[in-house]
């Protein structure tokens, strides 16, 4: 008995650690930004200038803005967790090179040469910033496409601004219910600091939706996407893409619909 006792101790005391060890790491676990900071031109993106946004909590955002035509609309890209905006250099082009629409893309506090480190509250400061250094210089329609982690930014902007559409990628609930099915054995729902909790928030959210999601998302399984799509206004959308994962939808054409989406929506009567 005094055996089991002990080992039983024991575990607890195991469990407790690894627990505590990845509660401190959370964030560096959740954010992997790529620092490193890449201009348009390397990427020879035509006609992408650089600009810095200012955030009311003082921190500078290094931003890629390729103007609409007069009158079209622009897309506030949100990237996801990993990486920064330079390895999406192919999809602004998708935008503005076959659609004609304006892109303004944003490097999150900590990502490729912006200054500070990201958290919940300070990503949302950073897509209301980017929102309104947009508005100020487009006269046009805003559409909003956020991805993964991203996705979470673009409901919060959206909940907040005036949105011409609102595109998904690879989005869920909430990042906690995310992080939940990745780690079954904690108590996640108490321990986590950025819940990123879209499903309080969908519902003020007006604007036309398309919600892209891959059938075999393995990061985002498509079930949590789904949840959040029941919680949303009319008119809307979801698109599955068989076969398709996490990182690979616009390999499977989830691009071209994002695209048609967008110049399908009707503008409401004024």
């Amino acid at each position: 008995m005094g055996f089991l006792v002990k080992l039983f101790v024991g575990l607890v005391g195991l469990y407790a650690i690894v627990a505590g060890i990845l509660t401190w790491m959370q964030r560096d676990l959740m954010y992997s930004p790529d620092r490193t900071h890449v201009t348009p031109a390397a990427k020879e993106l035509e006609g992408v200038e650089e600009h810095r946004i200012r955030t009311p909590d003082g921190q500078s955002l290094v931003a890629w803005y390729r103007p609409a035509v007069v009158g079209g609309v622009t897309v506030l890209y949100f990237p996801g967790n990993a990486g920064s905006i330079a390895d999406r250099g192919a999809r602004f082009a998708e935008f503005y090179g076959k659609a004609s629409f304006g892109v303004l893309a944003v490097n999150y506090r900590g990502y490729g040469g912006s200054t500070g480190k990201p958290t919940e509250d300070g990503l949302i400061a950073d897509g209301l910033a980017a929102y309104d250094w947009l508005a100020k210089r487009h006269k046009g329609d805003i559409a909003i496409y956020g991805e993964s982690l991203g996705a979470a930014v673009a409901v919060a902007v959206a909940e907040q601004r005036k949105t011409y559409a609102l595109i998904l990628e690879s989005g869920a609930s909430s990042l906690v219910a995310v992080a939940q099915r990745a780690y079954p054995w904690l108590p996640v729902w108490f321990l986590m600091f950025d819940r990123f909790r879209s499903d309080e928030r969908i519902a003020k959210v007006r604007a036309p939706l398309l919600m892209l999601h891959g059938e075999e998302d393995a990061v985002v399984p498509i079930d949590l996407g789904r949840d959040l799509f029941k919680m949303a206004n009319d008119p809307k959308n979801f698109a599955p893409f068989i076969a398709a994962g996490h990182n690979d939808l616009w390999q499977h054409n989830a691009g071209k619909a994002a695209i048609e989406f967008l110049q399908a929506v009707q503008k409401p009567p004024i």
